[in-house]
């Protein structure tokens, strides 16, 4: 443009997502000595599950009409522009109003653009956020530095409480396998105490062995209550039958 020879015209975001597994072994005196003596116990194995995003923005200047001399999807571009920086500055200015904030009704127009629509989080969610204003030195435009500077101080009123995304369903994989572990335990000590044929017409040995030492539970056959067997993935098989019903259904003809 005439404003700028090197102008992209144009929003650049590029997004990042990292996820981290982290295992953890609990081992207690207890189980250790099980274990040594042939009880079979084994480590409590608990795994946690983070997720972070991180957003890159580089965002166009605004530039007027009559400066910048753009004609035709020039003029295009600068209009989109412009529109999507007007309705970020009115959703920095919703978040970032003290008095909306304290009263708890702060309508905050992300749907407006497909700008705030991708920076949402990074707005008002559960990020920490970095803005870098870049103003010219040059006093030819020191309207537009204002501008810019003006857009930055307001920006700087938002507060964002972050913290670490934990996957919640981790954990209660984790203390249901923790569950699981324990009632095996239990299952082996009443199997060695009364005999074999306890439990034995339910779970085998070697069954219980695994799951009392966190194994994958996955890889066994279980027995159901009808005395047969459950595959690797039950629920598979349960959405095999649905739509065989779906399928075999007649369809009704409406009137």
């Amino acid at each position: 443009t005439a404003m700028n020879a090197e102008s992209s015209r144009s929003h650049a975001i590029m997004s990042v997502v990292i996820e981290q597994t982290k295992t953890t072994v609990h081992v207690n005196k207890a189980d250790m000595a099980e274990e040594a003596g042939g009880g079979g116990a084994g480590a409590q194995i608990e795994v946690e599950e983070k997720c972070s995003k991180f957003h890159f923005v580089d965002l166009a200047g605004s530039e007027r009409q009559k400066r910048s001399q753009a004609e035709g999807k020039r003029l295009k571009e600068g209009i989109d522009i412009n529109k999507g920086l007007l309705v970020l500055g009115n959703v920095i200015s919703a978040l970032g109003d003290p008095k909306k904030q304290k009263r708890g009704k702060t309508f905050v127009p992300y749907r407006d653009s497909k700008l705030t629509r991708l920076l949402k989080g990074s707005l008002g969610g559960n990020h920490k956020t970095l803005m870098v204003a870049c103003v010219s030195p040059s006093s030819s435009n020191l309207e537009e530095s204002l501008n810019c500077l003006r857009y930055a101080n307001r920006a700087k009123n938002i507060q964002n409480n972050a913290v670490v995304n934990v996957d919640a369903a981790s954990r209660l994989v984790a203390e249901l396998r923790g569950q699981v572990q324990t009632l095996a335990k239990e299952l082996l000590r009443i199997h060695d105490d009364h005999g074999e044929n306890v439990v034995a017409a339910v779970f085998s040995k070697d069954l219980l062995k695994n799951l009392s030492s966190g194994g994958d539970t996955l890889g066994l056959s279980l027995p159901d209550a009808k005395g047969g067997k459950v595959g690797r993935n039950p629920a598979k098989r349960a959405d095999s039958s649905s739509s065989i019903s779906e399928n075999d259904a007649t369809p009704k003809e409406s009137g």
